[in-house]
């Protein structure tokens, strides 16, 4: 009989082992590669996100020479490209302050 008691709480304290373990690698291995996957696949869709603002900016700028950032309220940022009389000029600006 008390054999039989001994091989039943041996075999209670091996699954509540085992349990332990289980949460333990659940915790400390599957939990962080679930995090740094979902962290890559963030960061590729920010990347993408960026090509695609910039691609959007230099085909409009081909159009209609300029972009419009919306930057708030009633407020925005216009980018257009600088013609080669405005280039020579902050080129030479440049020059002067770095002497």
């Amino acid at each position: 009989m008390k054999d039989k008691q001994t091989r039943v709480v041996m075999w209670i304290l091996i699954v509540i082992i085992l349990a332990l373990v289980a949460v333990m690698v659940y915790a400390f291995v599957v939990v962080p590669v679930i995090r740094n996957y979902q962290n890559n696949q963030q960061m590729v869709g920010y990347q993408y996100g960026q090509v695609d603002l910039l691609n959007s900016m230099l085909s409009q700028i081909q159009q209609t020479g300029l972009v419009q950032i919306p930057s708030g309220a009633n407020q925005s940022v216009i980018l257009r490209p600088l013609t080669q009389e405005e280039l020579a000029y902050l080129q030479q600006q440049a020059q002067q302050t770095a002497q």
